[in-house]
């Protein structure tokens, strides 16, 4: 201690030096950040000065750019917002040559509002709770419910004026099915409808609505009174949906239609204006995270009703660039 002491100019010395240099240092690199973030103000400026392209341009000409650019970006929202459902729903990823339909029909009988009465199932039954059973059920990885419920048709079968008879109708995906010795005038049907890629995925789907079904019933029976409700048949058929099919190739068209729509925003411009259109855009997908090119999606082929069915899994994924 008594060195110690005797050398105190010393270390007093020492600490000063340290200290000056780590203001310096602070200093440094407080001037470094000041520089960088001028340098990209500076660069940003340049990146929006856009006089040397307007120049030999008139205000129409001008405004139709601006338009033009306007209209780009307002498209490629829509087209990323379309394709991202595309690529996400699981319907629009199953192969309408094979998909796996499971159906439950169920009786109303006892009640003079039918109708009404099934026409709050659809709402009951799926609740964003037993979508997420339904999610957790066949392990898929995906958060939107919405996935889910576009795989699941539940509405009303009309049997008025077919009292006592066997009753024939055309669900949406065009197959017949028959129900049997239908004798209550005051009587209507549901129909639950599943489409999944196999028929383990659409039996716990279904198997969740079954089992939920009493509970909804309970629920509809204390607002509207007493009536019955059994279900009277169940089916499981695999094959083609041209319902299914149609409904792809509408995605797949508007997709087509607004990547078409983007690529042609440049095409009435002059090459003066076309230059400018391309600077404006770059800067647009700085700030918006623009696409670079839209892509073309192929068009899901024509249902085969026959056992040759298409692998049209990869044709539906695979991207042509337009």
């Amino acid at each position: 201690c008594y060195h110690l002491l005797l050398r105190w100019r010393a270390i007093i010395a020492v600490g000063l030096i340290f200290a000056i240099l780590g203001g310096i240092y602070g200093a440094v690199s407080s001037y470094r950040a000041v520089k960088t973030a001028e340098a990209q103000l500076a660069q940003t400026s340049e990146e929006t000065d856009y006089s040397q392209y307007e120049a030999n341009l008139s205000e129409v000409e001008i405004e139709q750019v601006d338009n033009a650019v306007e209209d780009y970006i307002r498209y490629e929202e829509k087209y990323e917002e379309s394709k991202e459902y595309y690529e996400s729903s699981i319907k629009m990823q199953l192969n309408p040559n094979e998909v796996v339909t499971d159906e439950a029909i169920y009786r109303i009988t006892g009640h003079e509002s039918t109708k009404e009465i099934l026409e709050l199932y659809r709402e009951k039954l799926l609740t964003e709770e037993l979508c997420q059973q339904m999610i957790e059920a066949n392990g898929w990885d995906i958060e939107d419910t919405k996935y889910v419920r576009e795989l699941i048709s539940i509405s009303r079968i009309s049997i008025e004026n077919s009292m006592g008879a066997e009753i024939e109708y055309q669900n949406s995906n065009g197959l017949a099915r028959t129900i049997m010795d239908v004798d209550d005038d005051n009587s209507d049907l549901l129909s639950i409808r599943v489409m999944a890629a196999t028929e383990e995925e659409s039996h716990a789907i279904i198997q969740l609505l079954q089992d939920a079904m009493p509970a909804v019933t309970e629920e509809l029976q204390e607002e509207y009174g007493q009536f019955d409700m059994e279900m009277i048949n169940e089916s499981v058929l695999t094959g083609a949906d041209s319902a299914l099919l149609a409904a792809q190739q509408s995605v797949v068209k508007e997709i087509n239609n607004i990547s078409n729509l983007m690529k042609a925003q440049d095409d009435p411009l002059t090459e003066e204006q076309k230059e400018y259109f391309n600077v404006k855009l770059a800067d647009a997908k700085m700030d918006e995270t623009v696409a670079e090119e839209p892509e073309a999606v192929q068009e899901p082929a024509v249902v085969v009703p026959s056992m040759q069915y298409i692998n049209l899994k990869e044709i539906i994924l695979g991207a042509i660039v337009g």
